[in-house]
């Protein structure tokens, strides 16, 4: 999903949820920390580090629910906020700030008028690069994906489960590389094995919020 969405980073690490390991049996997923950002489609096996499983294939499906989510739910925040600061510095430049002029010093006006339309630019500049509310909807359409692949995988054989997961991963967006601790080790914890856990950066810890 965005820059990551079960790369090999991510299926190392679903395998590792689903098989029970601790913590201490794996290293951490360089592409979960070192990259930018993991593409859902950058699929090189996982194989070499654990045998993919029913369950681990699973694990993997839930792991792209999870991140799905998150990133569904922080490019949504980020476009509201955006939007509402949108709003208010344009609306504060305008009429609303005219009505207020002729009681405030000139040294006072300009510089607030100056910093609003800055602040009405940017949000408005992050909007169409970044285009948070289309990524959104996308996020939300690889979440849906992958939980209707689990609610029918395991029914399904081992070759076909694999081959509807590379189909959901290639047609997924990417997000940031920072989500994908975070979403590892909520899917651990759904998954049942809380005592699997990637580390989280500080940084990453202030965002959750807006991804949680």
């Amino acid at each position: 999903m965005g820059s990551q969405c079960l790369s090999t980073a991510s299926a190392h690490a679903a395998s590792v949820a689903a098989r029970g390991a601790s913590s201490a049996t794996y290293k951490a997923p360089s592409s979960a920390t070192k990259a930018r950002g993991v593409k859902m489609t950058d699929q090189s096996d996982a194989v070499g580090a654990v045998p993919r499983t029913q369950e681990v294939l699973m694990a993997e499906v839930r792991y792209g629910i999870v991140f799905g989510e998150m990133n569904e739910v922080f490019n949504g925040r980020v476009h509201r906020l955006l939007s509402f600061l949108w709003i208010c510095a344009a609306a504060l430049t305008g009429g609303s700030l005219l009505t207020i002029m002729g009681k405030l010093e000139p040294t006072v006006v300009l510089p607030w008028t100056v910093a609003l339309g800055i602040i009405a630019a940017v949000a408005g500049s992050a909007q169409k690069a970044f285009k948070f509310q289309e990524r959104e909807a996308l996020f939300r359409a690889a979440k849906k994906s992958f939980e209707d692949l689990e609610g029918r995988g395991w029914s399904m054989n081992h070759g076909t489960l694999q081959k509807e997961i590379g189909k959901v991963r290639a047609g997924a967006p990417s997000g940031g590389s920072w989500l994908a601790p975070l979403a590892y080790n909520r899917a651990c914890k759904e998954l049942g094995h809380p005592e699997v856990q990637l580390h989280v950066s500080g940084p990453a810890k202030m965002l959750a919020s807006l991804a949680a």
